[in-house]
């Protein structure tokens, strides 16, 4: 998917507020907590290992 995630959200779920800004291509599930609990850090993309026609 090619498609920023303020599009694909304004789509999927019109309507909705959006509590932050979100990057280009930011996930739109947070883990800001599971960060703040055990320390979690994202290692990997799918965009590393997913050719975007």
């Amino acid at each position: 998917m090619n498609r920023p995630s303020v599009a694909l959200l304004e789509e999927v779920f019109p309507g909705v507020p959006r509590r932050r800004d979100l990057g280009k291509f930011e996930s739109l599930l947070a883990t800001n907590r599971a960060r703040e609990a055990i320390g979690y850090e994202a290692r990997h993309s799918w965009r590393d290992h997913v050719p975007i026609a």
